[in-house]
């Protein structure tokens, strides 16, 4: 499992939900979710770790940066709804 935070869930989120399901139509590996007590965005790719290689740790790192940049603005923008 790799796992990474992204951001706080803002006091209020607005469309912020909704929003990240559709972000995650576009990104190419793992997908944006919530932690288990709704406080954080995450980003989340599941691994199988018994025949991980590194091109598989790559792969989801670059998918990451890529989602990251291509939504960057509006993960931020959140904060101002």
């Amino acid at each position: 499992m790799f796992e990474q935070i992204i951001r706080p869930v803002p006091s209020n989120p607005g469309e912020m939900f909704r929003r990240l399901l559709q972000m995650n139509r576009f990104v190419v590996q793992g997908a944006f979710a919530l932690d288990e007590e709704d406080t954080r965005v995450l980003y989340r790719n599941t691994l199988q770790w018994t025949h991980l290689d590194r091109n598989e740790v790559e792969g989801t790192i670059e998918a990451l940066s890529l989602a990251l940049a291509e939504f960057a603005s509006e993960l931020i923008g959140f904060n101002k709804q």
